[in-house]
């Protein structure tokens, strides 16, 4: 009889071990049916997330600029006279070899210290680093001064000429900048910014640049009293950020 009773046990013993495998395919089938259910119906909100992680990356580094620049000028390095040249311009025989051209120079340890970087390839459309554009040839209305019959009206704005039409999107979301129909013609949610000259976004503040004695071209009233925004160049898809560092 106690031979028998152990058997019994051995018997009731396999069938909890294969009712509990059971239990554990099924789970293990309902959790895979989830995580494809939330990967198809949550991949853009996956996508937006990462798209906001990067914008905030993506401002942070011109206001790290700015701060720079605002250190030069309290050390009295006036602002028309900002250098923007890369490090490559460095060291004797280059352009920037002379103590006072250091200290005007924003990404030379002797001038603003600031860290010289190229935006990442991941925000670009073409996929590719990017370096920023800085200059002068621009105004943003009510940021400083506007049409004073000079250039002393002109911001010093970096740019990012090429970045994604998402990362754009968040951008002006995340500033609150509303679109007008009448500056979105094509109707993708971007303002659309008209009437700028071809080197307004390409002329390079660095040693060979001449400071602006005109005004510049205004950027578009959906950008009025905003230091940094997103708008797209023409109808020509290209989307720039721009990103105030002095407000003149």
């Amino acid at each position: 009889m106690k031979f028998n009773y152990i058997e019994n046990d051995k018997i009731t013993e396999r069938g909890n071990v294969l009712f509990l495998i059971l239990i554990a395919v099924a789970l293990f089938a309902a959790l895979s049916y989830a995580v494809t259910q939330s990967s198809r119906s949550g991949g853009g909100t996956v996508d937006k997330e990462t798209t906001l992680i990067r914008s905030s990356q993506l401002t942070q580094y011109p206001s790290s600029v700015r701060t720079s620049i605002i250190r030069m000028t309290l050390a009295g390095i006036d602002d028309t006279s900002l250098l923007f040249n890369s490090p490559t311009d460095f060291g004797a025989g280059k352009p920037i070899d002379t103590p006072a051209e250091e200290k005007r120079a924003v990404f030379h340890t002797n001038g603003g210290g600031a860290s010289y970087t190229l935006a990442p390839a991941e925000i670009m459309a073409n996929q590719t680093a990017t370096r920023w554009i800085y200059n002068a040839e621009l105004q943003i209305e009510s940021i400083g001064l506007t049409d004073v019959g000079s250039g002393n009206g002109n911001d010093i704005v970096a740019y990012l000429v090429g970045i994604n039409e998402s990362m754009c999107e968040q951008l002006n979301e995340r500033y609150g900048i509303i679109v007008t129909s009448i500056n979105d013609p094509d109707g993708d949610g971007v303002p659309n910014v008209t009437g700028l000259n071809s080197t307004d976004l390409t002329n390079y503040m660095d040693d060979t640049y001449t400071f602006p004695t005109t005004d510049g071209n205004k950027i578009s009233s959906d950008f009025v009293g905003q230091p940094f925004g997103c708008f797209e160049e023409g109808t020509s898809n290209t989307y720039v950020y721009y990103h105030v560092l002095v407000e003149r």
